[in-house]
């Protein structure tokens, strides 16, 4: 099957991307008691959302919040001392 239309075309190599930041990890573990980040916890969680990124359910506050409870409760560097 070949696809002429050039509209059709275009369509098909248009991309769609949504982003997450360091700032929404940091807004929501201060919402949800955890505390101050740093840098390198920062990096680390958002690290953690991208490799174990799960396309069927994507990255949402949950998934965000999940990332930084793991981190908490593996003592990754614990949290709730740099408040």
């Amino acid at each position: 099957m070949e696809i002429t239309d050039t509209d059709t075309i275009k369509a098909l190599k248009k991309k769609v991307g949504i982003t997450w930041c360091g700032e929404d990890v940091f807004t929501l573990a201060m919402q949800n008691g955890y505390g101050l980040l740093n840098a390198d916890q920062i990096n680390a969680i958002l690290y953690d959302l991208e490799k174990y990124h799960d396309a069927t359910i994507g990255i949402n506050w949950d998934v965000i919040d999940y990332h930084i409870s793991e981190h908490y409760n593996n003592g990754l560097e614990t949290l709730k001392e740099n408040k």
